[in-house]
């Protein structure tokens, strides 16, 4: 096999890249946005607006009802995993400069930062899935298995 072989993508799973990416963003809607405003949006508003990794001191009054963090040297950390923060982060600086920041536009900014992230990267793993699904499966037979094997994964990730 060669090296670069999950680094191609064909037309189909180009097209299954695209359906699974833009259905994750219909599913994006503002109840979830509201309920759950922690998804790492406070990180990432701290890492653009205020050039540090603590939470605290946010003007976006969404932010200020913590959950998920902890208490080190003084200053309020969250407890989520700083990765997906750090992708926002570069979207959010890039939204900012067209004006859209958390304390003017919440929904909208945190939908599309969750559009662009992590609805993104979870399309993008289902590629990965059926490629793996179609190498342990059927390589030289049809994809039925492995695309069947990718929707499982996808709708119920």
């Amino acid at each position: 096999m060669k090296a670069n072989y999950f680094f191609r993508m064909s037309l189909a799973e180009f097209f299954l890249f695209l359906t699974l990416w833009f259905f994750y963003g219909l599913m994006i809607e503002s109840e979830n946005l509201n309920s759950y405003p922690f998804y790492n949006h406070n990180l990432i508003e701290a890492i653009v607006e205020r050039g540090h990794f603590y939470i605290d001191g946010s003007p976006t009054s969404l932010f200020h009802n913590r959950t998920d963090t902890f208490l080190f040297g003084g200053h309020i950390y969250s407890n989520k995993q700083p990765g997906m923060a750090m992708t926002g982060a570069l979207l959010y600086f890039v939204l900012k400069l067209f004006g859209l920041t958390y304390s003017t536009s919440y929904l909208l900014t945190t939908g599309l930062i969750t559009f662009f992230t992590g609805s993104f990267f979870l399309a993008l793993s289902a590629v990965f899935v059926l490629r793996l699904a179609h190498l342990f499966c059927c390589r030289d037979q049809t994809v039925y298995w492995p695309l069947l094997t990718t929707l499982i994964y996808a709708l119920a990730t």
